[in-house]
């Protein structure tokens, strides 16, 4: 191979990691406009939770705790639907929560617990949030109602897709299974 080829493989392949690199970052940017789109709708359309919602700013997570906001949010839900919702909080660091990471994983607690409200029925509901050194776990477990995993019109629904989107924005994964009948069980894994 001589020297030429050499020089045009590198080039081809510098413009195609290029090429992936751009495209990754306006799939972030298109996922972020598609959330804060459906973030306004949100705020015209929300129920018994209006007041905490439209408080929600990432400088008011700053000032309270992220922990403290979501424990504050959940304490409403608990009040004021059918479901009994127990939060547990654990931290193997001394490091908070970063603020954008804790802003989005509220925004999926409230997707999740919404979700509860209107489908699980009288359900218990346990929220972990696990901090460890390399990543931070969410775990949303309920015993209410269920629902058909094979139904894909459901699995596409826009609380569902709006918590894999954020948690794609935090480049983490999102694992969701549910039995009809048994409940439902959410696991996010974000990297720190």
């Amino acid at each position: 191979m001589d020297i030429k080829n050499v020089i045009i493989a590198d080039d081809q392949s510098l413009f195609v990691n290029g090429l992936k690199q751009l495209l990754e970052g306006k799939e972030k940017e298109i996922l972020t406009a598609h959330i804060k789109g459906n973030e306004h709708a949100k705020k015209r359309i929300s129920s018994e939770v209006r007041d905490i919602s439209s408080k929600l700013t990432p400088n008011s997570f700053f000032i309270l705790g992220c922990s403290d906001y979501i424990k504050e949010y959940l304490q409403e839900i608990n009040n004021n639907s059918k479901l009994t919702i127990n939060t547990k909080f654990y931290c193997d660091i001394k490091d908070q929560l970063d603020n954008e990471i804790g802003f989005q994983i509220f925004r999926i607690i409230q997707e999740a617990t919404q979700n509860c409200v209107k489908y699980a029925g009288i359900a218990n509901v346990i929220v972990q949030i696990i901090m460890h050194e390399t990543y931070t776990s969410l775990t949303i477990d309920d015993d209410g109602n269920g629902f058909d995993q094979n139904n894909t019109q459901l699995l596409k629904g826009s609380g569902l897709e709006n918590m894999r989107m954020r948690t794609k924005i935090l480049n983490g994964n999102f694992e969701i299974t549910s039995t009809i009948g048994k409940g439902t069980n959410i696991i996010v894994s974000i990297p720190r």
